[in-house]
């Protein structure tokens, strides 16, 4: 062997025995920082962090048998994921900033409390930080925007307070920014004018303040990237969105600002092509709704206009509701008649070509029209006691049902409903009123797909009764149970059964039944109808 080839034989092995010494001393570092981080933990039901052992003596390899971590092929920790797992403890942020080389830090679900420190800011690898979910406090530091690779921020569910730092333009790969349900606050404006690629903005539930009929030049960094924007329940005021700042948003497919003071009339909406979810309830909004928004260009799944100052008439052809699910326009001041064609079939499960519609809430406005009266021959195998007392004036087209001799089930039947609730009837004079609603109907099927999926399983519960507080009692079909509207506004959907049948009618009646595919609501004036087959 020449001199030459051998000393590049030696460098070579140098180099790699140095660079195995580094990477051992990266993951004692990185055991040293979790460790420290461990010792914060003063609660751990499921006991996870019991597998967080300090290493045998010589022994300097990745921790992958700890829970929640993951490593690199170098051994670097890249990813502490303790999501769900009910710990507690003052979380120390600055006992993770040894973690060079971690790309993932997901704390959401538990009950940390602390501070986040500003030398978060020199965890330059961090690309996803989620902490939603937790008990965090106090202001987020400036520093947070020198976190450049950063794609995901999660800091919902918190009680972080002042305003979100200025400079997250510099965020430039930031795709997630999740901040609802803390005590933010700032002018809405600035904030989303440095959003330059986020596919996906959640501010609701804050204090952010300001008017959003701002210049479109101020958001055509978002036009191409925004799919979801809530800035629902905040202080914000003034106009809506200009017709030209609308058509900036090319993907948007959910927006919601319910709950704020906007005022003025609504642009024309001729350009959201893809726009699935609008939700503008509660604001100080007034004119014509835009026949555009149940126009058959559009995508348009779920709309609630509720709480305003809308006036002119419903759209009274089932051809303009080829996409919608949920129509919610009650408390306005909508003219004219209610649509006809809802009450042409005993079947309220087809009505005409609003085969998709699920929810039609048009309470508290100035419609006119009649509900029909008469009960259809397929529910008058139902004893009188089903519809009596109460519902003076529903009447049946031949007979009464046979009374107490009919009862309308067999024993065992009977004995299913007391267990699972088949079919119920809300009779005597019941109010069933509006509240706001903590969780929508279709926000799984429509909503861009960021949710956790713990978030996910808790939305198919379907808890359709939190939209509404009864008062009155509840008498089953057999007058074998009852139960008082307390107890049922506060039974989810699934406890409450099955259903197979479709029709109510009468000036005091409110029907529910239950099943366990679609939902159908219709709440018009003081009679609200929920079926589900």
């Amino acid at each position: 062997m020449d001199p030459h080839t051998h000393l590049l034989l030696l460098l070579h092995l140098l180099f790699f025995t140095a660079l195995r010494g580094l990477s051992a001393a990266s993951a004692s570092d990185d055991i040293r920082s979790l460790l420290e981080f461990k010792k914060g933990i003063h609660t751990d039901p499921f006991r996870v962090v019991d597998s967080w052992m300090p290493p045998t003596a010589g022994s300097a390899a990745c921790p992958r048998d700890w829970h929640g971590i993951s490593c690199d092929d170098s051994g670097a920790v890249v990813s502490l994921a303790l999501d769900g797992l009910g710990l507690a403890g003052d979380l120390k942020f600055t006992t993770l900033i040894g973690l060079k080389s971690l790309r993932n830090l997901t704390l959401s679900g538990n009950a940390f409390t602390g501070r986040l420190v500003p030398t978060i800011g020199t965890m330059a690898s961090l690309q996803h930080l989620d902490l939603s979910g937790n008990q965090f406090y106090g202001p987020v530091p400036r520093r947070i925007t020198e976190l450049s690779r950063l794609i995901h921020l999660n800091l919902s569910r918190n009680h972080f307070t002042q305003g979100f730092p200025t400079g997250i333009w510099k965020l430039q790969q930031l795709r997630v920014l999740d901040l609802r349900s803390n005590n933010f606050w700032g002018d809405i404006v600035v904030l989303l004018s440095e959003l330059w690629n986020a596919e996906y903005i959640d501010l609701s539930d804050n204090a952010f303040y300001g008017g959003i009929r701002m210049d479109s030049g101020n958001l055509s960094s978002l036009g191409n990237t925004l799919r979801y924007l809530n800035l629902s329940n905040n202080k914000l005021n003034g106009g809506f969105f200009s017709s030209n700042s609308l058509r900036v948003f090319k993907s948007l497919d959910v927006l919601d600002l319910g709950y704020n003071q906007l005022n003025g009339e609504l642009p024309t909406f001729d350009s959201l092509y893809n726009l699935k979810v609008f939700r503008a309830a509660s604001n100080q909004l007034y004119g014509y709704i835009p026949e555009a928004l149940f126009g058959s260009t559009m995508q348009l799944m779920e709309l609630d206009l509720s709480g305003n100052g809308f006036t002119g008439q419903y759209p009274n052809e089932a051809s303009q509701f080829a996409n919608l699910i949920s129509i919610k326009i009650r408390n306005n001041s909508l003219v004219g008649p209610i649509l006809p064609i809802l009450f042409r079939s005993l079947t309220l499960t087809k009505i005409g070509n609003m085969q998709r519609l699920k929810l039609l809430d048009l309470g508290n406005n100035t419609l006119s029209g009649e509900l029909p009266r008469t009960v259809p021959q397929n529910l008058q195998r139902f004893p009188s006691t089903s519809f009596h007392p109460g519902n003076a004036l529903l009447v049946f087209s031949d007979a009464l049902p046979a009374g107490d001799n009919n009862t309308g089930f067999s024993g065992s039947r009977s004995h299913c409903l007391k267990s699972g609730i088949q079919v119920a009837f809300i009779v005597g004079t019941i109010a069933a009123r509006s509240m706001s609603a903590q969780k929508e109907l279709l926000t799984e099927a429509v909503e861009y797909g960021y949710s956790d999926s713990k978030g996910v399983s808790e939305s198919r519960k379907l808890d359709v009764l939190e939209d509404y507080r009864l008062a009155g009692e509840l008498f089953l079909l057999d007058n074998s149970l009852m139960f008082t509207a307390e107890e049922l506004s506060h039974a989810p959907a699934e406890v409450l059964g099955r259903g197979s049948h479709d029709y109510v009618d009468g000036d005091n009646l409110a029907l529910y039944l239950y099943g366990n595919l679609s939902l159908y609501v219709f709440a018009i004036r003081n009679v609200l109808l929920v079926h589900q087959n």
